[in-house]
């Protein structure tokens, strides 16, 4: 079994096949300053068999996603740069619009975020719950 240092719970399962470039794979934008946290997203979800592309901000999020988009964009709110709340807003403008969620350790910020989407969750993360709601957006898989 695959072991990850920051991952604490559960058995998750056999490691799946490398899925890059496959076109019926859902891709995955995770956009947070912390890499453990960029590390545990991208563990968990390639073990469900998705794609995940990651970027250390919201800036370098954006650019990620205009040069090629992805059927979902997990995004912290509170990074150097450009702030998840003006990358949501910015996401919601751009076609084609992404399924989005939220992650943050600020509630306030959270709150503010139910205006983009109703997916947020508080930092530490739910992983079963963030699983889950990655679950019923009914990306292309």
């Amino acid at each position: 079994m695959l072991e990850h240092p920051v991952a604490s719970s559960g058995d998750l399962g056999p490691a799946r096949p490398k899925t890059e470039g496959d076109p019926r794979v859902p891709r995955i934008l995770v956009i947070d300053d912390d890499a453990a946290i960029r590390e545990l997203l991208r563990f968990v979800l390639e073990e469900e068999g998705y794609q995940v592309i990651e970027a250390a901000n919201g800036a370098e999020g954006l650019q990620w996603y205009q040069a090629e988009p992805t059927d979902l964009v997990i995004t912290d709110l509170h990074m150097p740069g450009m702030e998840g709340l003006a990358l949501l807003e910015a996401l919601r403008r751009v076609v084609p619009t992404p399924a989005l969620m939220a992650i943050s350790g600020d509630q306030e910020a959270l709150t503010q975020a139910k205006r983009f989407t109703p997916h947020t969750f508080a930092k530490p993360l739910p992983l079963e719950q963030v699983l889950e709601a990655v679950r019923t957006l009914a990306l292309r898989h």
